[in-house]
């Protein structure tokens, strides 16, 4: 099955990007394993300060999560018992967002959940990437503005006129970096609820993530895992949005 946000995609403009990062177990040894792709997509000036992604099992591709939003029930199971099911397991997928913590200088990517670790569960998990650099873009334009506005709009409309270009930064050279893996109770997904149930008005995302992030903890790691690593797999630019669906490991 996958998700009609994926299969409804364009296929008409080829000016959409893409970024996926692997999270990866680290073992005494050194041996690492990937247990977690993070994708980002979207037109080049969004994806480059990666904000709002997907989360997905190792090397599966956007179209291949069967879970993205969290439904009520599964809520109210975690808050009133601690408890999530297996069909939430972190290789099922789920909704991304990411903040720059330009305290710590980290990049804080949050897998939204209820959902479950290797056994555990945890209303987030919070992979927060060492040694983060945002890319940048350019915007190349061949659009002849002195047009009247009918054939002024069709250029404007016209993808190959228009280039948004990738720039990576050092960081995406594919090497692996640091990550810590934290743990967090919050578990309301892409949609906060206000912390007073008196109050009406309810918090941005940056305001629910940037309040949840004082009270994280580390993540329980499976045995022999002595840390969590992460690099970026794979990233491109002018692809049709569908394409940027399909991309995997």
């Amino acid at each position: 099955m996958t998700f009609k946000i994926f299969s409804k995609c364009d296929k008409s403009s080829d000016w959409f990007a893409y970024v996926r990062v692997g999270l990866y177990f680290v073992t005494k040894s050194g041996d690492r394993e990937n247990f977690c792709d993070i994708h980002f997509y979207g037109i080049p000036e969004d994806v480059m300060n990666l904000r709002r992604g997907t989360f997905s099992g190792p090397t599966d591709s956007v179209k291949q999560v069967t879970r993205l939003n969290r439904s009520l029930a599964a809520q109210e199971r975690y808050f009133r018992d601690g408890a999530v099911n297996s069909d939430l397991d972190i290789q099922n997928g789920g909704w991304v967002e990411a903040m720059w913590d330009a305290k710590q200088k980290v990049q804080d990517v949050w897998l939204l959940g209820p959902l479950e670790f290797f056994g555990t569960a945890y209303g987030s998990l919070v992979a927060r990437l060492q040694g983060w650099q945002d890319s940048k873009s350019t915007y190349q334009s061949k659009v002849d503005y002195s047009l009247p506005d009918k054939e002024l709009e069709k250029q404007l409309h016209t993808p190959k006129l228009q280039r948004f270009r990738l720039i990576p930064p050092k960081a995406w050279n594919h090497k692996f970096l640091p990550a810590r893996l934290m743990g967090s109770t919050y578990s309301e997904g892409v949609t906060p609820l206000p912390t007073d149930k008196a109050e009406k008005t309810k918090p941005s995302m940056a305001q629910a993530l940037g309040s949840a992030r004082h009270h994280l903890s580390p993540a329980v790691l499976p045995k022999d895992i002595v840390k969590i690593a992460w690099k970026v797999e794979d990233f491109g630019d002018q692809l049709f949005q569908c394409e940027t669906y399909e991309r995997h490991g």
